[in-house]
């Protein structure tokens, strides 16, 4: 092809996507648990889990954090301490564990709304998280921790 042919040729046609047509996806829908906004069910294990939750709230900071998210309760089965645990994770991440006692409770709880080996959705706050100077060079700083918004006996959204 020669210059003048290549400044002044046909054009060629132009590339077009090619689209492909997917079904769509249904989202698998978890259940949401009801609370009262008082985020008194306290969790244990978050001792383990302080860089995580760093990194969800973005570090430590003057003040600490008070951030509201939401949790996935998730039965535990395979664990090899409790057969009976259940997770708690936020954003996809493992944060915590619901006590021995609450765990077997939360999974009878589970079985009487039909929905026993099944994930649950809740209300949670992470507080804590501060870190200030102190004089001498000192520094203070504060672990963060978990509490839900659950209400007993538990009761589904809708």
């Amino acid at each position: 092809m020669g210059l003048f042919s290549f400044l002044f040729g046909k054009p060629k046609p132009p590339i077009v996507a090619q689209h492909t047509r997917h079904s769509p996806v249904r989202a698998v829908s978890i259940p949401r648990l009801v609370g009262d906004g008082s985020f008194g069910f306290e969790v244990v294990g978050e001792s383990h889990r302080q860089e995580v939750l760093s990194r969800i709230c973005g570090g430590h900071c003057e003040e600490g954090h008070e951030k509201e998210v939401e949790a996935i309760l998730r039965p535990d089965p395979t664990n090899p301490h409790d057969g009976n645990a259940v997770r708690v994770e936020i954003m996809g991440e493992q944060v915590a564990y619901l006590s021995r006692a609450d765990a077997a409770d939360h999974l009878n709880e589970l079985r009487r709304l039909g929905l026993a080996g099944q994930p649950v959705r809740c209300a949670a706050l992470i507080n804590g998280g501060w870190r200030r100077e102190r004089k001498g060079g000192r520094a203070d700083e504060g672990h963060f921790g978990v509490e839900l918004d659950i209400i007993e006996p538990l009761e589904v959204e809708g």
